[in-house]
């Protein structure tokens, strides 16, 4: 049976600054920046993983009709369902969990790639355009690592 997952990029009104995670587990993103997100329990749906996931790890409420699906990722051992949300503020996300979060410039390339999971970049601009059609990839896992050689500023508290 596969793994479920799913990730959310959460947009400031402006698709500016995302909010991401620096993750400290599963080990190969251990020290990375992701989207929030998590597992998705047995017996929940998708959508409401992502609400679940995204209140546990930055305090912030929100509800299935905020997320819009945008793209699924799928490997021979998992399917991960990639959300978007646009909030009026990043400010009011919270490190809830051991795990921190940042509000990065999208630009930031630097950051993005040097400090994010290997797809990062592309996610984050794929889920901020404006009219983004709903699209598949799969692969076949892959645990290579890079050099995380960049500084972050503080982490949201």
């Amino acid at each position: 049976m596969k793994k479920l997952y799913v990730v959310g990029f959460a947009f400031d009104k402006n698709r500016q600054r995302v909010a991401l995670i620096l993750k400290g587990r599963p080990e190969w993103q251990r020290g990375r920046l992701n989207g929030i997100g998590g597992k998705v329990e047995p017996g929940e749906a998708f959508i409401d993983a992502m609400v679940r996931e995204f209140r546990e790890e930055s305090g912030y409420h929100t509800v299935p009709a905020d997320w819009q699906h945008i793209h699924t990722m799928e490997s021979d051992n998992s399917v991960i369902q990639v959300y978007r949300t646009d909030l009026d503020s990043l400010d009011r996300l919270q490190s809830m969990t051991d795990e921190d979060i940042y509000t990065i410039d999208v630009e930031d390339f630097n950051t993005l790639y040097k400090k994010g999971v290997p797809n990062i970049i592309w996610l984050v601009h794929y889920a901020r355009r404006e009219n983004v059609e709903y699209g598949i990839t799969r692969w076949v896992s892959d645990s290579t690592t890079a050099e995380n050689a960049v500084d972050l500023p503080e982490p949201v508290v």
